[in-house]
Order: structure tokens, then sequence, then C-alpha cells
């Protein structure tokens, strides 16, 4: 059969190891998957694998003791377990890492092991005597490079393939020493170009010299820098001396800050592609270019190498989101990829609750280790209603029909996708749309779902046909606040802002803050509605507040023309004129407005779920109508109860 992505599932050689095809899986830990141990636990293990049985050429592992003592890692804002510290010095340590290589080599992939550079904030480039900062010499460079050579020496004996070096974002101080914004310094170590490449350029002539000759090197450099960092033409420079000394095999090329190699929905798809495409014009001899960040879409992958734009790419979400996402590729499957949403909600799915590891397009994640002993198997083939045409119901019905099921959809409306519809209407909501296409195109794809739509299902209809077992997943009503003028010829929900935007007149205000009030604001704002939020609670926006998003929505609240907001309002009233509220002070506030958007949550329909107990055999009620929640929590119900039909 022919390849339909010849240049993506080619392989490739990097110094004199060849890697299989073109996708690296990075130093993507997933959250809370490590337990305590000092070692990659099964599950880890398990986990990291399965990219390799999805495709991944290289799987990459991270982060690790150094020989003195474990990290001080920085505040990473209440995401400490993103950051698990393996003892590769203990023995028994060692063991689990050997099995995390025996493990992937198994499937073909490489293995990359992410060398530990040490927090230590009592030194940085600068001397900060305010705060106790000394400046660091050579002699405490010199001592970072033995600590990493400590490292080293133990790649080859554990079975890893390749090393690589963090030095992005400003972070570590090999990045701290090249960018001009940390790096003032007026010796011989600061100040010009030539100056601020040579601890970086020392550390790794070390580095390369002690190592293997055949162990590949691999490091993550921002390709350029806001600010007074430095700029693209100055970075080219330093990774053609890089390339010139054979000191870097494979360059990881990441944007000038970690949000922006995170991408969402409000940035562009691909942040680093261009970068990475300015970089190849050097002509580099040895040195391999890899871009991280939002790739998963294997047609734009392909035509970027075609165009020679990048030689492998990087990915981390993706790997998450579909393990099989390689595999897919592979086979000419691309329309059955899973979508990653970029909601990152696999660092934390949300401020103020316990850790768990879980992705909002993949209910497998964090449980696939008890799935085995955990699933339903199938006796027999069974006949199955699902009632509502939303992400849960179209999910559960999936799921189903994967199982062997023959599935009748009931829809009420003309069209599937519930408040999904909605929710993926503003323009930067385009991941949600990616997702809601695919999921309604897997639903049609599969013969044995039904899908009736302009039908609304009834329990004595389900009853009736003799369903051997019903799913019924018919959504949330929007909340009615007992606010005086809620009935108001000028008041629409926030899914009639979006869904029909004739409805929205003049200036609006919109009463709730959260996730759905905010993300509704922005879209006002930039469709020409001058705008003001009223939240009751001290922040907006709270439950969204995850790395790489929540201070991404926050900087569209406040660059977003004609859009003010504030917290700790109460709304009182409701006028045609307008909405009043008390503010935080406890005074009397008005705004004007022509529009008011009710934003304050959704009451589940529990009471029409709960109608369809007890009229079939087995009766699983999912989704929104058992408490109002997300894509994640809706896959997840809709996983688990088609795994038990």
């Amino acid at each position: 059969m022919k390849q339909q992505f010849p240049h993506l599932m080619s392989p490739i050689k990097v110094r004199n190891l060849v890697i299989r095809d073109r996708m690296m899986s990075t130093t993507s830990i997933p959250h809370f998957i490590q337990g305590p141990e000092k070692h990659p636990n099964d599950h880890m293990i398990l986990h990291l694998a399965k990219r390799a049985a999805g495709g991944a050429g290289v799987v990459t592992i991270s982060h690790t003791y150094d020989s003195v003592g474990p990290f001080e890692f920085p505040d990473v804002g209440g995401d400490p377990p993103h950051f698990p510290e393996y003892d590769i010095w203990d023995p028994k340590c060692q063991n689990y890492i050997t099995m995390f290589n025996d493990a992937v080599h198994y499937y073909g992939s490489r293995t990359c092991f992410d060398l530990a550079l040490r927090y230590d904030f009592s030194y940085d480039v600068m001397a900060d005597p305010e705060h106790g900062v000394k400046e660091l010499t050579m002699k405490e460079i010199d001592w970072y490079i033995d600590l990493l050579k400590e490292q080293i020496d133990l790649c080859k004996p554990l079975g890893f393939d390749m090393i690589s070096i963090h030095c992005a974002y400003q972070d570590t101080f090999m990045a701290r020493f090249l960018s001009p914004a940390t790096n003032r310094r007026t010796d011989e170590l600061g100040g010009s170009f030539e100056n601020r490449c040579k601890v970086p350029l020392h550390v790794l002539r070390e580095l390369r010299a002690y190592a293997p000759k055949d162990l590949v090197f691999s490091a993550c450099w921002s390709a350029e820098e806001p600010g007074d960092g430095y700029k693209l033409d100055e970075f080219k420079k330093f990774a053609k001396i890089l390339d010139d000394e054979g000191l870097l095999d494979l360059m990881q090329v990441r944007a000038g800050f970690i949000d922006d190699s995170h991408p969402t929905g409000y940035s562009a798809p691909y942040p680093t592609l261009e970068l990475a495409a300015e970089l190849k014009k050097c002509g580099f001899k040895n040195m391999v270019i890899a871009p991280v960040g939002g790739f998963q879409d294997p047609f734009d992958m392909e035509k970027a190498l075609e165009e020679g734009k990048a030689d492998m790419f990087c990915a981390a979400r993706m790997w998450i989101a579909d393990p099989k996402w390689g595999e897919k590729i592979a086979e000419g499957r691309p329309e059955d990829i899973t979508p990653c949403i970029l909601c990152n909600r696999c660092h934390v799915i949300a401020n103020n609750v316990p850790y768990l590891t879980m992705c909002s397009v993949n209910p497998e994640m964090g449980i696939q280790h008890v799935l085995r002993d955990a699933t339903k198997p199938v006796t027999r083939r069974k006949y199955v209603a699902v009632v509502g045409g939303g992400p849960a119901g179209m999910r559960a019905a999936c799921f189903l029909a994967d199982r062997g099921h023959d599935v009748t959809l009931y829809e009420a409306s003309d069209h599937l996708g519930g408040q999904l519809v909605a929710a993926s209407t503003p323009d930067f909501k385009w991941p949600l749309k990616r997702y809601l296409n695919w999921l309604i195109a897997q639903t049609q794809k599969r013969k044995n779902i039904k899908i009736l739509f302009n039908t609304p299902a009834t329990p004595e209809l389900i009853r009736d046909m003799g369903y051997d077992a019903c799913i019924a997943a018919v959504g949330a009503a929007p909340a009615v606040p007992p606010i005086p003028g809620y009935d108001g010829s000028n008041v629409v929900t926030a899914i009639e802002a979006l869904c029909e935007p004739e409805k929205v007149k003049g200036k609006t205000v919109v009463i709730g803050g959260g996730e759905v009030g905010v993300e509704t604001a922005i879209h006002l704002g930039r469709t020409g509605h001058r705008t003001t939020i009223l939240e009751m609670l001290p922040e907006l926006a709270k439950e969204v507040m995850v790395p790489h998003i929540g201070t991404v929505i926050l900087h569209n609240v406040e660059t977003t023309p004609e859009l003010d907001y504030f917290v700790e309002a109460t709304v009182t009233k409701i006028t045609d004129r307008g909405v009043a509220y008390t503010d935080k002070d406890g005074n009397e506030q008005f705004v004007e407005a022509d529009t008011v958007v009710m934003a304050i949550g959704s009451k589940a329909r529990q009471d029409e779920g709960m109608a369809y107990y007890g009229i079939v055999p087995e009766t699983w009620v999912i989704g929104d109508c058992t408490k109002p929640g997300n894509i994640m929590f809706a896959n997840r119900m809709a996983y688990a109860a088609a795994n038990n039909i």
C-alpha cells in the first residue's frame, strides 16, 4: 500500500542513530500518573511504552536527581507532580529505567534521557545582592558540567540512545547566559554576542568530548526571545556554531515564552514552524531541526517536511490525546486521529481540585493500567438506545459501536453537537470546532449507529422499542437566576448570544465571569460590542486557571477592545437600560446595556435523565444531566457506561 505521508513516516539518521519516523515524544511527563516512588512506576512505563507502540520514533523520559540530592524546583504554580524526581543513582531505580528502555525499544522506538540541570537559586548569571543571589563563576559552571557528566556516564549502560538538555525560555543557566535580557555582565562572559555564547559552548564542548561518540545530543532552545532577548538572526549564528563543531545533533525549536510553545485557540496553530524554517535556511550539515508546539495534523506536517521547513516534529499533548496518533498516520487513517483541543487540563484539570491525571478527549488517560481488569467483556450483541446527540451521547454511541453493539441515537434537533455548537462558535475556539467536526464524523461513519434527527425520545418510546440498554445523555439547561428582570426582552443566554448573534444589540453586559462568560465576552468584544463582565467571585475564569491557558485567557480579556470587567460584583437588578450591582465595598453601581447575557452556569436535567431508569434491563445516565461539567467528564462517563454494557 502506498504511504499517504511518505516524508513523515520515512526514517532519518541523526549522527549514527536511525530513527524510524519523524515524530518525537518530548519531556511531557503526564501529571499524577507518577506516585511518590523515586523510580518510574509501572503506570508511567506503560504510558510511555504506548507512545512507542503508537508510532513515536523517539520517547523521552525526565526528570531525575543529580548525584548530590534532590532538585530544588521553582514554584510551579501548584503543579509539583510535573517534576517527578527519579533517583537514577539507586540500583533499584536503574532497574525500572532499564525496563522503560526495554519497553520502548521493543516497539522499535529510540529513547531519550533528559539531563537534570540543578536549580540553585543562590546563583544566577547576574548577582542580586538584595535577594542573596551570587554571580555564577566558571568554578560553579564546571561543577554543573561535572554533574552532567555523571549523568551521561549512566546513559549508555541504562540503554538510552539520546540525551536532551533544556535550554529554553531564559530558564536554565545555559539559556540565561545566551540571552542579553538576563546576561548583562561586563566581564568576558557577558555583553557581546561572542561573550554570551562562551558558557553554553563551553558546556556543550565539554560534554561532547566526554560522551560516547555514538550518543546523540539533543537540546531545546528558544529560537528568538521577546523584549530585550536575542533575535532570530543572532540565534542563527549561534546555531551555526553548534552545527559546525558537531556539538548538537538535534535541536528542538521552541518559542521565547513557555506559554507560546503550548499553543491554544488564541494563538497560531504552529508558533515555531516558521522559526524552524528560518533555521533550516542556514544549511546545517549535521544538525536536525525539530520544532515543538501544536503539531497534530499529518497533512500540515507532511507539507512542512516536503517544503524543507523542518526535519522532524516534537510533540507532547498529542501522545496524551491519542496514544495511537502515529499508528493512525502510518495506516493512512488521519480522519480517525482524536484531535487535542489544547485545553492543557492534562497539566491540572482545574484550580482547587485534587490532582488527577485526565485528558479531555482521551478517557483512558490515567486509568489505562486498570482497564484490562475493569472493562466488562462483551458477551453478546445488544441493541442500545442513546438519548441525546451532544458530546456525551455521541461519544457513548461510538464506544458502544466499537464494542459491537447496535446503537440508535435519538436527537431532538436537526443536528448533532449539543452545547458544543455554541461553545465552538468564537474564532479562537477553533480547536473545539475541530473536535466537534471530528466527533460528528466519527459518529456518522459507524455503520452500526442509526441517527434519528428531529426525534425527541421519551421513556415510553424507549421502553416500547424493546432495547437491551439505554444511555440517557439529555444534557443541561441554562440556569435561571433569581434576579429581578431576568425575563426581560433584552436578556439572552450565552448560547443564544453565540448561536443567534442577531439577538445581541449594542452595548452588552455578561453576568457571570466563569469560562463561558469570559469567552463569550471576548467574542462579543471582538465582534464590535462594548461589553462588561460582572463576576461575583474575586477572579475571572477561576476554573480554567491551568498552566499556559489561564494567563492567555486573562491576557485576552485585558487586550480585547471594548471589554471591561468587575469582580466581587453582586447583581441586584436587570432593567431595560442595563444592570444594577453591588460592588465589593457595598456600593450600588449601574452599567448601561442594550443586551444582557446570562452566563451563570447550567442546571442538570436530572429528572429527565432519571425517568429512563427501570424501563430497560440496563440504564446509564451520563453527561451534563448528572451534573454540569465539561468535555473531559462527559467523555469519561460515556466511556465507562459503554464499557459496562
